[in-house]
């Protein structure tokens, strides 16, 4: 084997074995993994051939041999001298790839950073080399904490392996450490998105990172998108609380969509502790809802989320029991009144009725308030939608909810994935 061969082998050697960085972590299990030493991989040996300049190869016959020898700081000391002597793209690349060893060889990531730059600015590198040369080249540019060297790496890895949703989710780590958080959300929907349609499996975690780059960019229609996806994925309770508190916090709802809003916290279990309990239950007691509100605190109670004795809750259960048992023996007679009445009669029956948990005649009334008219169509059918999924008649559901628009269509949105973890 003559020098260019030997020399070329040992290169693909170090390009296939341990790499010198990290991948870069987009969730705590990848920087566990991190931490234990487990590093990307390199690509592969191959039996590509070189062009090495005459005097390239000369110049670097003395850092092999002293790489064979394990002599790292003299083969370190030889590839100095003989950079004058490189003339072809293959020499540099080469050379830098003597390099990437001597820094493997001696743990010195300043050392594997300046090889693999080396490498990827020769030009000789091959495109199948490139996608770990780029992930490899970013990793070791967050360790140095070149934020902007990193993200140029991944930005170009992206660009070169659009379906690699790893390299995506990547790029929305380092655009968000540099202060982009909108741009860092698309670009982790986009990675989501490329996972799914690859039939993988995506982890919570980046749903999650996709909803605090949302939150942190203030885009309520990124945050309904990432929060919509972790709830689709993932429907703990922990996880529609979370969403749905993100929503609000971006939105700042009227009341009337607000009370929407909780009834979907209350439907999907995620109400949670007290203060959960309580503000619902206020608000609809406020509201005229005193049945609702008081199945609301028996919920609380059940859960074992509030104290039925203390001062605030004692009151408030007592004052809602007294009243919805006055009202309970009324309704008939209120459902008379809205069936002869106008629209806005019949909406507000219609929420009576929903609050008993009767929701197949709160649905009939919410049909008959847009009968009639005179209403907000987006408040009726996203209510409509609600009784009829409470009712269990998704289709018909789906169709109310769809109708919804203006500011209650995201709240809609956030109903229709509920819908859809329940089919």
């Amino acid at each position: 084997m003559n020098a260019a061969s030997k020399i070329a082998l040992a290169v693909a050697l170090t390009l296939g074995g341990a790499s010198t960085a990290t991948l870069v972590a987009t969730d705590a299990a990848v920087a566990q993994r991190a931490k234990r030493g487990q590093a990307a991989a390199m690509p592969a040996p191959t039996s590509r051939k070189y062009n090495l300049s005459k005097a390239g190869r000369a110049a670097l016959a003395p850092a092999e041999t002293a790489l064979t020898a394990s002599n790292f700081a003299g083969a370190q000391a030889a590839l100095t001298a003989a950079q004058p002597s490189l003339t072809t793209a293959d020499d540099r690349y080469i050379a830098a790839g003597m390099l990437l060893r001597v820094g493997v060889g001696l743990n010195d990531q300043a050392i594997q950073r300046r090889a693999i730059d080396a490498m990827i600015a020769s030009g000789a590198a091959q495109a199948s080399e490139m996608p770990a040369l780029l992930r490899n080249a970013a990793a070791l540019a967050q360790n140095a904490n070149d934020r902007a060297a990193a993200e140029r790496y991944l930005t170009q890895l992206a660009q070169l392996t659009p379906g690699d949703a790893q390299a995506m989710a990547a790029l929305a780590e380092s655009q968000n450490s540099a202060g982009r958080p909108a741009q860092a959300a698309e670009t982790l929907n986009r990675a989501i998105t490329a996972r799914v349609a690859a039939g993988q499996t995506v982890e919570e975690a980046w749903y999650k990172r996709a909803l605090a780059f949302a939150l942190n960019a203030k885009s309520p229609a990124a945050a309904t998108t990432a929060g919509r996806a972790l709830v689709s994925a993932y429907p703990t309770a922990t996880n529609w609380r979370d969403s749905l508190l993100v929503y609000e916090q971006l939105t700042r709802p009227d009341a009337q969509v607000r009370l929407d809003l909780m009834r979907l916290q209350r439907a999907t279990g995620s109400l949670a502790g007290e203060r959960d309990y309580f503000e619902l239950a206020d608000m609809l007691n406020d509201g005229g809802y005193p049945a609702e509100a008081r199945a609301v605190l028996d919920a609380g109670v059940a859960a074992r989320q509030i104290n039925p004795s203390k001062a605030g809750f004692a009151e408030l259960i007592r004052l809602t029991g007294t009243k919805a048992t006055a009202e309970r023996s009324s309704l008939g007679n209120l459902e008379r009144q809205a069936r002869a009445g106008n629209g806005r009669l019949a909406l507000s029956t219609a929420d009576v009725f929903y609050g008993y948990g009767d929701y197949a005649k709160s649905a009939e009334l919410y049909q008959l308030a847009l009968t009639k008219g005179g209403v907000d169509a987006a408040t009726v059918n996203l209510r409509l939608g609600a009784a009829l999924a409470q009712a269990n008649r998704t289709a018909e559901a789906r169709t109310a909810l769809q109708a919804v628009t203006g500011p209650r269509q995201e709240l809609a949105n956030y109903w229709l994935a509920y819908l859809s973890r329940r089919a």
